[in-house]
């Protein structure tokens, strides 16, 4: 009985925060229409979900992070990533290299990648890959890719 308790409550954690992704996702389109793109980068890095399992809401999520990133200009970023304290930056790492993974946009995303470098050294790729609060499943070998590609897309 404890177990379809706990599972009940997951359900609904993954529902709030399924609800509060898509909300976030809305917001950021919005500020990129707007051409926000300081606003928009910064809400899509904040609270990330790393509290659910729920493959599909990481993705969103992650899909969020990418449209900030499609939508700025290269000449842009280096201001872009000024604006970001040091968790965002973190959080940032993480979600370009669960993009990466997605094989979308792997130029710009490697752009990204080392200005983001530049900016915060070594010490915010080791936080990203050590951290066990991800912002995507982790997804290994060619069935995982294949599974993480199909959930971003």
């Amino acid at each position: 009985m404890a177990d379809a308790e706990a599972m009940d409550v997951d359900l609904e954690k993954d529902a709030a925060m399924r609800a509060a992704v898509e909300q976030k996702a809305e917001e950021v389109s919005r500020l990129v229409a707007a051409k926000s793109m300081e606003e928009a980068l910064r809400e899509a890095v904040a609270d990330p979900p790393v509290d659910t399992k729920d493959a599909e809401i990481k993705a969103m999520a992650a899909r969020t992070v990418l449209e900030v990133i499609s939508a700025s200009k290269d000449s842009e970023v280096d201001t872009l990533l000024s604006k970001l304290d040091d968790e965002g930056e973190d959080v940032l790492m993480k979600y370009l290299y669960a993009l990466l993974e997605g094989a979308e946009e792997c130029a710009k995303l490697l752009k990204w990648h080392e200005k983001l470098v530049k900016k915060s050294g070594l010490g915010c790729i080791v936080r990203a890959l050590t951290d066990r609060k991800t912002v995507m499943r982790a997804a290994t070998g060619q069935a995982g890719s294949a599974a993480y590609a199909a959930h971003t897309r």
